[in-house]
């Protein structure tokens, strides 16, 4: 299969073309020409003028609750979304039934292929229960691209110096969902005054803060890798800040939803903003915004969390955690970072951090290219959404930029 794509403006620093307009010919998956004009005979022609193109868009969090929860998301559904938010990438936390702490579970995801790279997720410790060491090695062999028990956080101290070891001869970077669990019990939402005013329990920010400076100063003494996700606190942020300055190996994320809303939100009840870590304050919010736009946060995370409507829609007490999110993920960034150039970093950024071996926007390489336009309105309706569950709080609210689509290697999607 051959395809032009024409007149799409090139955002990759590291190519020549970098802020060209340029048509692109693929030919059996590979970049073939990249040029100013490129004459079409049989190739499939797509205009794409006022568009753009990077390199593909790599997400490092999200549930495709395969295997044991099917009835939430597929391997296969997770996919068409993610390809449909712009993901040419996708890391799998091992929140499964049961859980990826193992090289079978491993083996079992690498094995499937729907057009978009699954990259596995292993488990710190079995089942993510925070008690024992999981298989890492067997798992990195496997494929395992780095090591989490996702959604837990690993409260242990003794397991979490272990694990930060343990990662060392093996080369692989341990990713952190931060929250000292201890510090509250069944909080439902952020301590604050929004909490006190609409009745519920609450989560301390403190919760979040103590759990990473715990973690830094094992980092410190382990000289490992550490990646903390769903960073959601201005407090975390200055510990985060802080130890990059100190010259520890220390990256972070943030999810789309938690630079939207705020705590105030949940005025509603709406349990598609259930969330956890919870949606914060104002001062929180745009604390995260800002380090998004300077460089602290080097990377974004969807947190793609499938539930269906047996387990949202009831009680905010009852309901559970999560929202999918990955088809919305651009154009909430876009709502607020408007340099193409940085959005762009944030979704590739993770290449760099976890080493993923990729091919380059080059001729002759392998495609694994995204395709967005940064002015074209967007609203995600429910007709629009490829995952089995529709958790998500973005629908009907009107956003600006769209994702056109992604080629990569022979797979192609357009929305």
């Amino acid at each position: 299969m051959s395809v032009i794509y024409k007149e799409v403006k090139v955002i990759s620093p590291s190519s020549p073309f970098h802020n060209k307009i340029v048509d692109i010919l693929i030919k059996d998956g590979v970049i073939n020409t990249i040029a100013e004009q490129i004459n079409a005979g049989s190739e499939t022609v797509i205009n794409l003028k006022g568009s753009n193109v990077s390199s593909g868009w790599i997400d490092i969090f999200a549930n495709f609750c395969t295997p044991g929860k099917e009835q939430n998301e597929t391997l296969a559904s997770g996919s068409k979304a993610a390809a449909s938010g712009g993901f040419t990438d996708v890391f799998l936390v091992p929140n499964t039934k049961p859980c990826n702490s193992g090289s079978a579970i491993t083996s079992f995801i690498k094995s499937h292929n729907y057009g978009v790279n699954l990259h596995p997720v292993g488990a710190v410790t079995k089942e993510c229960e925070g008690v024992d060491l999981a298989e890492m090695y067997d798992m990195k062999n496997a494929g395992a691209v780095a090591f989490s028990d996702g959604s837990k956080n690993i409260s242990s101290t003794a397991i979490m110096l272990k694990a930060l070891q343990y990662l060392i001869p093996i080369d692989s970077v341990l990713i952190q969902n931060a929250h000292d669990h201890h510090l509250f019990k069944d909080g439902l939402m952020n301590e604050g005054i929004a909490s006190t005013k609409f009745g519920m329990p609450s989560i301390p920010a403190i919760a979040e803060k103590m759990l990473i400076q715990r973690d830094i100063d094992l980092l410190q003494y382990t000289n490992s890798k550490l990646h903390i996700t769903g960073v959601s606190t201005k407090k975390s942020i200055e510990l985060i800040k802080e130890a990059k300055n100190k010259g520890l190996n220390i990256t972070c994320s943030a999810t789309p939803y938690h630079c939207f809303f705020i705590d105030e939100n949940l005025h509603s009840y709406n349990t598609n903003l259930k969330v956890f870590p919870p949606l914060r304050d104002v001062k929180d919010r745009e604390a995260l915004k800002i380090a998004l736009a300077d460089g602290t946060i080097d990377c974004i995370a969807s947190h793609h969390e499938p539930v269906k409507d047996d387990d949202k829609l009831k009680e905010f007490e009852y309901a559970l955690p999560g929202m999918s999110t990955l088809q919305s993920v651009y154009s909430v960034l876009n709502s607020f970072i408007s340099n193409q150039e940085r959005i762009v970093e944030l979704f590739t950024k993770a290449e760099q951090i976890f080493n993923l071996q990729r091919p380059k926007f080059a001729e002759g390489n392998i495609a694994c290219l995204t395709f967005f336009n940064e002015n074209e309105s967007f609203i995600f309706t429910a007709d629009k959404n490829f995952s089995l569950s529709n958790n998500n709080a973005f629908l009907n609210i009107p956003l600006k930029g769209t994702v056109k689509g992604i080629h990569n290697s022979t797979f192609t999607f357009f929305n």
